[in-house]
């Protein structure tokens, strides 16, 4: 072997060298790039549902409180008709009691 072979050689062994060490590093950037997206699609879906579970949260108090309006209104109705009703009721003992009277009046008026 001559001072060229060896030259040869080290051309050789150096270009598949530099061949794996490129491959290695594209491999190795493909591998950092793929943890980069990952990390930021993970960031991103964190992001989304801590949305979503503060969305679910304000509806949730939303229909708590929808519900507490519908009962409180119910009440209300109810005590309103409860007013309605004795309004109605005093109405009716009026008439009564001056019927009553009328009738009373009229016993007398005859009896006497």
């Amino acid at each position: 072997k001559v001072h060229h072979d060896y030259l040869l050689e080290e051309m050789s062994w150096l270009s598949t060298d530099f061949r794996q060490e490129r491959k290695w590093k594209m491999a190795l950037a493909k591998k950092v790039a793929l943890a980069v997206v990952k990390y930021h699609s993970q960031k991103q879906q964190k992001i989304d549902r801590a949305d979503r579970d503060k969305e679910t949260k304000v509806r949730k108090n939303a229909s708590k409180i929808a519900r507490e309006m519908r009962k409180f209104w119910a009440q209300i109705e109810t005590l309103s008709q409860h007013k309605q009703q004795v309004k109605v009721d005093m109405e009716k003992k009026k008439v009564l009691n001056k019927h009553l009277d009328f009738l009373v009046d009229q016993t007398e008026k005859y009896s006497t």
